[in-house]
């Protein structure tokens, strides 16, 4: 489920590529003209920023964020977008973490990159990171957080100076100990904080937790995964209100989990600003992935492209940054590329994202997972969205216009406008496959 956009209209325009950016020939990124690049969002009432805070927030839900949706459970969150440059129509490329941050870090799908993680197999050498890029310019850099993913076996953490992560970790400890690494970094640097909450297990502290009077608690102890898994397995042989109290009772919780998150990136903030380090810093918030509660009948993430997994959070703060709402379609991919603008840095030759603001406004964005015996790619241009399911061989075609939810599946073969985005999809599908040395489907 998408609720309204408080800031902007729902309706999507599709953002497109930028062009091969410019790089010194010994690798090191090329330094850009202090004027900024003309038609950059991001643009800035003085001198460019010096250093930069990332903070990375797992799982959320776009519609869980108030500036989007009205309600109340990020007035952190919500106070800083309605004070920077906001992404209003920004998608994740894919469902769950590992790609995600492949993207975000790099600038770069993953197909791009010759590389489609499936589980937690490291990747191949020669992916540059966000940090590696920092770094050649002589920044140093932090990276505090809680997943499992960030190990130096899976290697998205190459380029960091110092690396303190933990998949068991609290956000208060990830807020903490990113604190502590902070008053270590000297300028120029470069600290990324990556929050679990709110993914799963949803236990926040229980003061977060905003319960309904007339809210009866589930039997089921749903602060433990396997029980969700095991009674999410179950769904078929629950009746219609045993489903909507099992699914309100879960709403609590991962509410409470957002308001904690939430809480524990404003005493990040305020920790970083009275102790002097965000006079000359850029912020960004970005999210990798969002959650899903039976919309398309599945939970959790990872097991499909709708809108309740890749709607994402990116926006961009900073003194004497010009506050802007972006309404244009954008992807994760280009967020590595319009820090590195902001901070006078051209991105790496790698990247195929696009620095938000220049590029014009038909650039097909895609996303793309492969994950337990599932591969699904899509490809989305203006308000036509179509997905790809492998193994069904099977087309879906929504019109995020009339049915932002994506309930009313539209596709006919017959149709120009789905052989039109099938025709923009089919050559990410024959790289995947590449990637994958796998054949390439047959297309319905």
């Amino acid at each position: 489920m998408r609720l309204p956009l408080a800031s902007a209209a729902l309706m999507f325009a599709a953002l497109a590529c930028s062009g091969e950016p410019g790089t010194a020939d010994s690798g090191t990124p090329a330094l850009l003209p202090d004027t900024g690049t003309p038609g950059a969002v991001l643009s800035f009432a003085g001198s460019r920023p010096v250093n930069l805070v990332v903070v990375s927030l797992d799982t959320l839900r776009r519609d869980r964020i108030g500036w989007f949706s009205g309600g109340d459970t990020t007035p952190v969150l919500d106070a800083r977008l309605a004070q920077g440059v906001v992404l209003a129509q920004h998608r994740a490329c894919s469902n769950w973490t590992y790609p995600a941050l492949l993207c975000l870090l790099s600038g770069a799908y993953p197909t791009d990159l010759g590389f489609m993680p499936r589980n937690t197999e490291p990747a191949p050498p020669g992916i540059e990171t966000l940090a590696e890029v920092l770094g050649a310019s002589g920044y140093g850099s932090a990276l505090v957080g809680s997943q499992y993913l960030l190990d130096p076996s899976v290697a998205l953490i190459q380029g960091f100076d110092h690396v303190d992560t933990d998949g068991e970790w609290s956000a208060e400890t990830v807020t903490s100990r990113a604190l502590d690494a902070a008053t270590e970094l000297a300028e120029p640097w470069y600290l990324h904080a990556h929050y679990l909450d709110p993914h799963l297990p949803y236990t926040a502290p229980a003061e977060f937790e905003r319960r309904p009077d007339d809210l009866a608690s589930t039997a089921f102890d749903l602060t433990d995964p396997e029980v969700v898994h095991a009674v999410i397995e179950g769904w078929d042989d629950l009746d219609e209100d045993e489903r909507a109290a099992l699914l309100a009772n879960v709403a609590v919780l991962y509410d409470a989990e957002v308001r904690y998150m939430d809480h524990q990136v404003g005493v990040l903030l305020d920790g970083l600003e009275a102790g002097g380090l965000l006079e000359q810093a850029l912020v960004v918030l970005v999210s990798d992935h969002g959650e899903q509660f039976y919309e398309h009948n599945q939970f959790e993430h990872g097991g499909s492209l709708y809108g309740e997994e890749t709607w994402a959070l990116a926006s961009f703060h900073g003194p004497g940054l010009n506050p802007a709402v972006h309404a244009d379609g954008t992807s994760q991919i280009d967020v590595a590329p319009t820090v590195l603008d902001a901070l006078g840095l051209a991105p790496a030759p790698q990247a195929t994202g696009a620095v938000v603001g220049v590029a014009a406004p038909e650039r097909p964005l895609f996303a793309g997972f492969v994950r337990q015996r599932l591969t699904v790619q899509s490809a989305e241009i203006g308000d036509d969205r179509l997905l790809f399911n492998w193994g069904l061989e099977a087309f879906e075609l929504y019109g995020l216009a009339q049915d932002p939810q994506e309930q009313t599946d539209l596709y006919d073969a017959d149709d120009p406008t789905a052989q039109a985005l099938i025709d923009v999809l089919w050559p990410q599908v024959e790289r995947l496959a590449e990637v994958l040395g796998a054949e390439v489907p047959e297309a319905p």
